[in-house]
């Protein structure tokens, strides 16, 4: 945690200052303006997380040759693996909350720094699942637990509640938002039951 809120401070410190560009283009993040497209892409790339642990095991089973001795835990088993495992699960929400924190330096509304407390959640349950698989003891295990359930919970409601304008009380259209792109109701229901 502290080197993600020093990496943001480096970063606001840069552009508040009124460094050039080529300075503060050793960190990345803050430095362009964001639009829908990196939005989106960061987005799709948050969402392939998993996939992307499960292609970098892949890659070590092979690259080490694991496969011909059929040594199945081989890359688990080594620390550089394990430290590389956290960078894959943190980049993708480094580079989003960074979006976010673009977005509120730019705009200056607060619903960018929750939205960017959304991805701060979710590398403190990466961070706290990679510290559990250094040293399985019951300390770690509840803080995997306490930290994956807050974020998970965090997660769930910003994407209800402000991405997808769902559980909407006061709306015209009952649990849905205001302006609907559909005619018919009944589809927006029916894909909430199914996803």
């Amino acid at each position: 945690m502290a080197a993600v809120m020093g990496v943001l401070f480096v970063h606001l410190s840069l552009v508040a200052k009124r460094h050039s560009y080529v300075q503060a283009q050793a960190i990345p993040g803050l430095l362009l303006l964001v639009v829908m497209l990196d939005f989106f892409m960061a987005d799709q790339l948050c969402s392939q997380v998993p996939m992307l642990r499960n292609l970098e095991y892949v890659v070590c089973y092979y690259m080490t040759g694991s496969y011909k001795i059929q040594d199945y835990g081989y890359c688990t088993r080594t620390e550089y693996y394990r430290d590389l495992a956290y960078v894959v699960s943190f980049l993708p929400y480094y580079w989003r909350a960074m979006q976010c924190a673009r977005r509120w330096f730019d705009e200056g509304q607060t619903s960018h720094l929750v939205n960017l407390g959304k991805y701060v959640s979710a590398m403190l349950a990466a961070g706290a699942r990679v510290g559990y698989e250094k040293e399985s003891t019951m300390g770690w295990y509840c803080l995997v637990v306490v930290v994956s359930s807050a974020a998970t919970m965090y997660q769930l409601y910003w994407d209800f509640v402000k991405d997808w304008g769902l559980l909407q009380f006061h709306s015209k259209n009952p649990w849905l938002r205001n302006e609907l792109m559909l005619r018919r109701k009944f589809i927006y229901y029916l894909s909430m039951v199914y996803i």
